[in-house]
């Protein structure tokens, strides 16, 4: 709005409107906002929820179209009107007095103190006026000691603006209306002030404000202390009083709810939830967060639930859900316990698994240590263990398909190599490898393996032996022609063992029992051939043969003569060598270089004759000595 130029309200060029105003109410915190209409600085007033504040302490306005509210501004609910004035000038506004309805100035008539025994005087550019003691009272003359004064009451039916100092000796008597703006300073002394309700905008209280006789103190906006707060016992909460933070004793503070206390922190910090004092006895009365009980009842468990942010439906496979780490206070982390999603998730379907993961030494880097999957399998080092089915769950151990299974409702227990079971068949772990199981269920024990196979792929195996519930050991192994024999040892007689081999046909073919006794049912042998006949050598030239060392226990037959060399050095302790002559003609038995032949008979020495058909057996003692006996030997 433009200066008035010396116009008292509006200038001939002006509107008609005199005062403009405008409401404005602010969605959330607003500090910013335009009047329509325009304004003067310094011609504009602002009001909050009816109580006018103070330009430069409550907001500013310098551009004629804007103002700002400081003090953070103003929030959902308040209400904000502003109003902007016309101006004049009062230095060259003229204006008429009268007394009783005569004039006492020509200048204008519009002001009028109505009553009898009013009177007015000009001097010069002073007027007196004097108010008798009639209907309104008497007022003295002005002047600059003593002012304006009046034995009586005086009645203002419209506003009362002081620019000075308004002093009252007598008090401030009945109900004070209305809204006061602007700063209330000059209150000075300790004069008691009774109200009914105080609202402050921004307001500041200095010094000590004691209530001692307030029951109530009822804020619609925030309470802000710059120093402590001091309560006797506790905080409620409006309209529901027996929700609580109370104060029980000293060094501690409990919240309640439902008027049960449900939290407390006591003088050793320490959170006990559930619980109105701490655990006693062990290790556990030292941990700071002590919770006892869950919200369902009386007696039951401790619970501790932590949870991803999102639903189900927006998590995905191998999603963290939570973790507890264990740290020094600068958060260097030595280990942690993690719970993730462990397969697709979805409504009514949460896979879920663990993994316990440590720091190694000189590292600063978690190592996942052991898994649990959804499916119930262990891995030990191992992160993707075997992905066992039906009634088997299992651990594996470094490799997946190695470590040891159990099954459901069923007591055995299984040591594995490269192998697993997936419910429906035995699959191969890892790599191009054999796979063996070690099975120890039902009082026996079974160990089987298989041929070399791929990861995932089916494996076949074969059993290779068993100790049974009986204390048996059956070995078990392929037959020549692809059937399956077996064998076992038993105890028996006291505890001796019996060894017995059994065929393919559940019959015993051979057996050795606590005794020593041996049968078989079929052909002993050894590197020379079967046991029970004598290994033979024939010899059908007619040249001398000289004894090797694969002849001993065999028989040596000369068909068509040429006699027999007996070496040194060949033979030692217990070897014998039974000599036959097939033919009709004598042959010559020489003894080696170096090597002596006893005849048996007589004792002498040398080489021997053995006559046609006849037969010689040599004993040998040592690698340089024998004995020969037999018939036709001369």
């Amino acid at each position: 709005m433009a200066d008035r130029s010396g116009y008292i309200g509006r200038a001939p060029g002006d509107s008609s409107v005199t005062v403009a105003r405008q409401t404005f109410s602010p969605t959330g915190i607003t500090t910013d906002f335009t009047f329509e209409s325009g304004y003067t600085p310094g011609y504009f007033d602002i009001f909050i929820n009816g109580a006018k504040m103070i330009e430069g302490s409550d907001y500013t306005s310098t551009d004629g179209s804007t103002f700002v509210i400081l003090n953070g501004g103003v929030i959902s609910g308040d209400v904000i009107e502003g109003v902007a004035y016309k101006a004049f000038n009062a230095a060259t506004a003229t204006i008429g007095i009268s007394s009783a309805g005569t004039p006492i100035s020509t200048q204008a008539n519009t002001l009028n103190f109505v009553g009898t025994g009013n009177t007015f005087a000009l001097r010069g550019t002073t007027i007196d006026v004097s108010i008798s003691a009639g209907a309104g009272g008497t007022w003295s003359n002005y002047d600059t000691n003593t002012g304006v004064t009046t034995s009586k009451k005086v009645k203002i039916s419209n506003n009362l603006e002081v620019t000075g100092v308004t002093t009252s000796t007598g008090g401030f008597v009945g109900a004070l209306t209305g809204n006061a703006s602007g700063t209330a300073g000059g209150l000075s002394g300790t004069p008691d002030i009774t109200v009914r309700n105080i609202t402050g905008v921004a307001a500041t209280f200095t010094g000590v404000l004691t209530y001692e006789d307030v029951t109530n103190i009822d804020s619609v906006g925030i309470i802000t202390a710059q120093s402590d707060v001091v309560i006797a016992d506790k905080i409620i909460h409006l309209s529901d009083t027996n929700t609580a933070i109370r104060f029980p004793a000293a060094d501690t503070f409990t919240v309640e709810t439902g008027g049960s206390e449900r939290v407390r922190v006591d003088s050793s910090g320490r959170l006990l939830v559930g619980a109105f004092s701490a655990l006693t006895g062990s290790d556990s009365q030292y941990s700071f967060v002590q919770n006892i009980g869950n919200s369902f009842g009386s007696t039951t468990p401790a619970y501790m639930s932590l949870g991803r942010s999102e639903v189900v439906t927006s998590m995905s496979n191998n999603d963290p859900v939570g973790r507890i780490f264990f740290t020094d206070n600068a958060a260097a982390t030595f280990a942690y316990i993690e719970a993730a999603v462990d397969n697709t998730p979805g409504t009514n379907d949460y896979p879920g698994r663990l993994t316990f993961l440590t720091t190694p030494d000189g590292s600063a880097t978690p190592t996942e240590r052991l898994r649990i999957t959804s499916a119930g399998s262990i891995g030990v080092g191992e992160a993707d263990p075997s992905p066992h089915g039906g009634e088997y769950r299992g651990i594996d151990v470094g490799y997946k398909g190695s470590g040891i299974t159990g099954r459901t409702g069923n007591p055995t227990f299984t040591m594995r190599s490269n192998i697993y079971y997936d419910g429906s068949n035995w699959k191969y772990g890892e790599g191009s490898t054999t796979a063996g199981v070690l099975s120890i269920g039902g009082a026996q024990l079974i160990f089987e393996n298989a041929a070399s196979g791929t990861a995932g792929a089916t494996a076949t195996l074969t059993e290779r032996l068993r100790i049974t519930s009986d204390g048996q050991v059956q070995a078990t192994g392929p037959g020549s022609s692809g059937s399956v024999i077996s064998s076992k040892v038993t105890t028996n007689n006291g505890g001796y063992l019996a060894y017995e081999g059994i065929a393919s046909n559940d019959t015993t073919t051979f057996s050795v029992n606590h005794n020593g006794d041996i049968v078989s049912a079929g052909t002993v042998s050894d590197s020379i051939g079967d046991l029970r006949m004598l290994g033979n050598n024939t010899q059908s030239a007619g040249s001398t043969y000289t004894l090797v060392l694969s002849d001993s226990g065999k028989t040596i037959n000369k068909v068509n003569g040429g006699g027999v060399t007996v070496p040194q050095g060949v033979f030692t302790t217990g070897h014998m060598v039974t000599v036959i002559n097939a033919s009709g003609s004598a042959f010559t038995i020489t003894q080696g270089s170096s090597f002596t032949l006893y005849n048996t008979s007589d004792g002498t020495t040398g080489n021997r004759t053995l006559g046609g058909r006849g037969i010689a057996t040599i004993f040998f003692i040592d690698t340089n000595n024998g004995y020969i006996s037999g018939a036709g030997l001369s």
